[in-house]
């Protein structure tokens, strides 16, 4: 077992005696870059293992990059106690793993950025140890380690210059897990007020207040008459019969007093101006660049509370000059800057100038905001900061490298096949500059180049054609990173119904549009009756409503089916919804009224049929035809009855009955007799019979 790793577990030992928890153990862990290979990842520093370090590029003067960081992200806001750290320690390399480690802080923050964190340490002038352990009672959700090396800075004795490499082992972060308690156990309840419900690990005092109370622990509301955060705002006294606003909200609870309206009472009857305007009869516009979002006064349209940063005048309404940034406008853009943002001063650099001020001279780099590299047929990489020009030029392998590139093409797809993308540029028949810039406003998922040299093409003089290496160093592809956004910023989101949620960038017109929609910014629908891309397709004819995005229809009477091309079985209506009759034969039905059909047809095998259109209509027959027998019968003389016994006997031996009945207004009933005999019988029983019958002969 090494040294590092006997200090490990000794002072975790030590550590854990302390019954503070572990909260940076396998959380989610960041570094401003990594060093090429496997087994550098920013997680090997909270694993608990100290045989695995992360481990990021060097910083220092022979080094591209100054600055380095690594960051965790312990998941919420904690009360944090003590922050541990482990650089790597080489055996006989100590005092230059110390003075890479030299000049570094720690800071602590709720939102994982330094310039909004807390210092919770600063190391320096002396080397520190490669174990070092610090207390840092604060509250955060972040702990961020940082260090560099600039080039102007003068480093005290044993700090290492070059090759800093930063190598942390382990980071353990201790405080109390659990939300809302402290002490050293923790198992003390931190006061109910507590921002964020965490205070002083060790006293329990609130580092700072939930809105409407005060105090070191929180416990003291806001004095009669203020409210809010820290108690800063002051009741606009226009609550109902002069009572206080309500210290937290700053709401009166019963309500305002006459001539006052609104949340807070803020609002004058008297003037009856909505937020944002102002004046006789509310016709004036705030300017809207007010302190804090606050409203402009209604009656003048002055901010009361002062102008965001930008602004300037009582209402806010005009910009800094040119050249000037922050509030009040009081502070000067450097002169290096190409434009300067007139809230923070943030600079677009002019060529030759990097930096947020640009204060730094480009180095072994050029254009603005230093963003090309030179070319590495530049001796020593080294070329004008402005233009890009080699310093020490040689011409020969320039002119080479110019003709293996000529001729390139940039496409951009949406599928990265070069068959279906839209050519962005086509070069020639000059060569090209190595460091090459273009315009191309498409859209797209995949950027091609792509180039070639022909055994039947003639080429212009220039172009290389045997030996033609491609060798490219950087492809910037700059855009809106932002899904659905155009605009100089990326913050205006593009028209809803844009295919692919993607517009032109500068104007916000679609590219195209999604199925049902047409139009520059897609928001026309189809006309009645086409749907889908570019409203080129036909609703089916049958169709009562079609969705003009997919087709999906609503069906006429006598037709189902998503595009209502199939013809209603046994149903009939709109969307074929209703079934037939269960006393239409077959359950056959008119599709598009429901009337059963009566064309009945049976084949040899069939079984006598009753086609059945009207039920009450055929009852109507068969007790007309009962009637109809029964009056015979009456009038009938003695003499039938004696036929009637004579044709009792004969039936008997009678051959098959078919009785076919007719469905419907004044069809035909007929009772015929058939010799047929592959009908099913049908004789009358003449027990069940109490009617005479007609037989046939």
């Amino acid at each position: 077992m090494d040294l590092k790793t006997i200090v490990f577990h000794h002072v975790t030992g030590i550590l854990l005696a302390y019954a503070f928890d572990d909260l940076s153990y396998n959380k989610l862990a960041t570094q401003s870059h990594t060093h090429i290979g496997t087994g550098n990842a920013a997680g090997n520093a909270v694993d608990k293992n100290s045989t695995t370090c992360m481990r990021t590029q060097p910083i220092g003067h022979n080094s591209p990059d100054k600055t380095v960081w690594w960051r965790v992200d312990l998941g919420r806001v904690y009360s944090i106690y003590r922050i541990n750290v482990f650089f790597r320690s080489w055996d006989g390399y100590e005092k230059r793993q110390r003075g890479r480690f030299a000049g570094f802080s720690l800071h602590v923050s709720t939102t994982g950025d330094i310039q909004g964190s807390t210092l919770c340490y600063k190391d320096g002038p002396q080397l520190p140890p490669l174990s070092f352990t610090t207390t840092c009672i604060e509250y955060g959700r972040y702990v961020i380690f940082y260090n560099e090396r600039l080039d102007e800075v003068f480093y005290p004795e044993g700090y290492e210059l070059t090759n800093v490499f930063t190598e942390l082992c382990e980071v353990v972060v201790q405080g109390c897990n659990r939300p809302g308690m402290y002490g050293s156990n923790c198992d003390i309840l931190c006061p109910t007020n507590c921002k964020y419900n965490t205070c002083h690990i060790q006293q329990g005092t609130c580092f700072g207040c939930k809105p409407g109370w005060t105090g070191i622990s929180c416990n003291t509301k806001c004095s009669e008459g203020w409210y809010g955060d820290n108690c800063r705002h002051q009741c606009l006294g226009h609550c109902r019969d002069n009572t206080t606003c309500n210290h937290v909200t700053g709401q009166c609870a019963r309500g305002c007093a006459a001539g006052w309206t609104g949340t807070l009472c803020d609002r004058d009857l008297s003037v009856l101006c909505d937020d944002g305007t102002y004046g006789h009869d509310c016709k004036n516009n705030c300017s809207g660049h007010c302190m804090n979002g606050s409203q402009c006064n209604k009656h003048t349209g002055y901010c009361d509370e002062g102008c965001i940063p930008e602004y300037i005048d009582s209402d806010c309404n005009r910009e800094c000059e040119l050249g000037y940034y922050g509030k009040n406008c009081s502070l000067a853009c450097s002169p290096n800057c190409k434009t300067c943002r007139h809230t923070n001063g943030i600079c677009s650099c002019k060529a030759g100038w990097r930096g947020h001020n640009c204060k730094t001279e480009c180095f072994k780099s050029y254009g603005e905001n230093c963003q090309y590299p030179c070319s590495e047929h530049c001796i020593d990489h080294k070329c004008d900061r402005f233009n890009g020009k080699c310093l020490y030029l040689n011409c020969t392998t320039e002119l080479r490298q110019r003709g293996r590139m000529a001729g390139f093409s940039l496409y951009i797809s949406a599928t990265g096949e070069i068959q279906d993308s839209a050519l962005c540029y086509k070069d020639g028949p000059h060569l090209p500059p190595l460091n090459f810039t273009t315009t191309c406003i498409v859209y797209g998922r995949f950027v091609i180049f792509y180039n070639e040299r022909l055994d039947v093409e003639m080429y212009p003089t220039g172009y290389e054609i045997n030996n033609v290496y491609t060798e490219l160093c950087e492809v910037i592809v700059k855009g809106c990173n932002s899904l659905g956004m155009y605009g100089s910023d990326c913050d205006i989101p593009c028209p809803v119904n844009c295919e692919y949620n993607t517009c032109h960038i500068e104007n916000g017109s679609c590219f195209g549009c999604k199925p049902g929609w047409i139009g520059k910014s897609c928001n026309i629908k189809c006309e009645l009756g086409y749907y889908g891309k570019n409203c080129s397709l036909a609703c089916s004819p049958n169709c009562k409503t079609c969705r003009h995005t997919d087709g999906m229809c609503s069906c006429k009477a006598g037709w189902r089916g998503h595009n209502c091309t199939t013809e209603c079985f046994q149903s009939y209506g709109e969307n074929c919804q209703y079934p037939c009759s269960e006393n239409c034969i077959d359950h056959k039905c008119d599709r598009f009224n429901g009337k059963c059909l009566c064309n009945g047809k049976h084949g040899t095998d069939s079984l006598p049929s009753f086609r059945k259109e009207d039920t009450t209509e055929c009852v109507f027959w068969i007790v007309a035809f009962s009637l109809s027998l029964a009056t015979s019968i009456i009038f009938i003389s003695t003499t039938f009855i004696l036929q009637r016994k004579l044709f009792l006997q004969q039936k008997s031996a009678a051959g098959d009955v078919n009785l076919y009945l007719r469905c419907g207004s004044n069809a035909e009933q007929t009772v015929s007799t058939d010799d047929a005999s592959h009908y099913q019988d049908l004789r009358v029983s003449q027990i069940e019979n109490t009617y005479q019958t007609i037989n046939q002969q």
